[in-house]
């Protein structure tokens, strides 16, 4: 990725969630300094990508790592230095403005990682706010976050959103989003039960297929859970 990649990129994001001048009125940015930030005709502080982040949904770390990665340090001695940093503690809470209560939650990630073919919680665990949870009733025990790779759950779900699982919701509900694993993958999913017991897997992405499951199909698949929140209510 290079400077103008990356202003089309954050560019991108902005666009799916905010205007460019809503942006400007919400945030202490003029118009015309986002619309460079989006052109490439200069590199957005940290401050804006933060905004960013909070308005999208996208990871604060991923656009801090890009935005180095097409600065100065872009350059072969220090790509490689970058690429074997690590920016963050994974043990440590996630950054949000103005938020300290946080609950420990399961990484579904490396569930997909190939070759894991039993279907099992990663070991590892991430903090997230607690006010992202909302339900109270709803504990480390029964909730599971979820990075979506793919813009199929668009515009509902962003790509490379952070997702919110509870993880006692395994019976299927038309019309909800699901996370599923269906071999070595996760799908996530809207979920639409048909007359016969089977049920279509549908995108919100209208480019995507959607997915039939007959009756008998449905045993080669795993409910992780239903997804609660990407940021925000779904």
């Amino acid at each position: 990725m290079d400077q103008i990649e990356f202003a089309e990129y954050i560019g991108g994001l902005r666009d799916k969630r905010i205007t460019r001048k809503e942006m400007a009125t919400k945030w202490p940015w003029h118009l015309n300094t986002i619309r460079g930030y989006e052109k490439g005709e200069r590199l957005p502080d940290v401050d804006y990508l933060l905004a960013l982040s909070i308005e999208t949904g996208a990871d604060f770390v991923d656009l801090i790592e890009k935005r180095l990665m097409v600065g100065v340090l872009n350059d072969e001695h220090y790509l490689e230095l970058l690429t074997n940093a690590r920016l963050v503690d994974p043990d440590e809470p996630l950054l949000v403005l103005g938020q300290q209560t946080h609950i420990k939650v399961n990484n579904l990630d490396a569930v997909c990682e190939p070759g894991n073919s039993e279907y099992s919680f990663a070991p590892k665990k991430v903090k997230i706010p607690l006010d992202w949870v909302g339900d109270s009733h709803l504990g480390e025990n029964t909730l599971a976050t979820f990075k979506i790779a793919d813009d199929s759950m668009e515009p509902t779900i962003i790509k490379e959103a952070h997702l919110l699982i509870d993880t006692s919701k395994n019976e299927l509900q038309n019309a909800q989003v699901f996370a599923l694993r269906i071999n070595n993958d996760i799908y996530i999913k809207r979920v639409h039960k048909d007359i016969s017991g089977g049920v279509v897997l549908l995108s919100d992405n209208s480019k995507y297929p959607p997915i039939n499951l007959e009756k008998e199909q449905l045993k080669e698949i795993k409910v992780v859970g239903r997804v609660i929140s990407s940021n925000n209510p779904i």
